[in-house]
């Protein structure tokens, strides 16, 4: 199975109910600065339930997945080059979006000893 296969597969597997992509990118951008700085170099929505972005941030490198969940909170799920899911956050508001994906993808709330 090819990466982008396995991705694809990952995709169907985690996405839960249908969303605004273009919504979703807007709360996910929100703060420019850290958004580019996440060496963003690709977006794709797949089966109109899952948001990919291709990172290539100090702390990850791969893929970072939006998905909405039944409960209108989202899940923020880490890919990484072979499509495995590495961390999974879950039920995110969506002003916080931003903020959580670059905790996890660029800056750490924490600095690591």
């Amino acid at each position: 199975m090819t990466t982008a296969s396995k991705r694809n597969s990952v995709a169907k597997k985690i996405g839960e109910r249908d969303f605004d992509a273009s919504e979703t990118h807007s709360a996910v951008s929100y703060y420019r600065m850290a958004y580019w700085s996440w060496g963003v170099s690709k977006k794709e929505m797949h089966n109109g339930n899952c948001l990919l972005y291709k990172v290539s941030g100090r702390l990850h490198k791969g893929w970072v997945a939006v998905t909405l969940s039944w409960k209108d909170l989202y899940d923020v799920h880490l890919i990484d080059r072979h499509g495995e899911i590495t961390e999974t956050v879950s039920d995110i508001f969506v002003d916080h979006l931003n903020e959580i994906m670059d905790n996890l993808i660029e800056t750490p709330l924490t600095p690591k000893k």
